[in-house]
């Protein structure tokens, strides 16, 4: 359930996310893209 905060927090204020656990906020990344096309993607990076 944070993760999904973290995601969302990160993605709506336009900042990348930086975690070892890059599955699972892909997988976020790929449910708002769905939600907001028309937006820029949250980005996600490995650490």
């Amino acid at each position: 359930m944070l993760d999904i905060q973290i995601a969302a927090c990160a993605w709506i204020h336009g900042r990348a996310v930086m975690t070892d656990n890059t599955r699972d906020f892909e997988a976020l990344r790929d449910a708002i893209v769905g939600l907001y096309p028309a937006h820029s993607p949250l980005v996600v990076r490995a650490t």
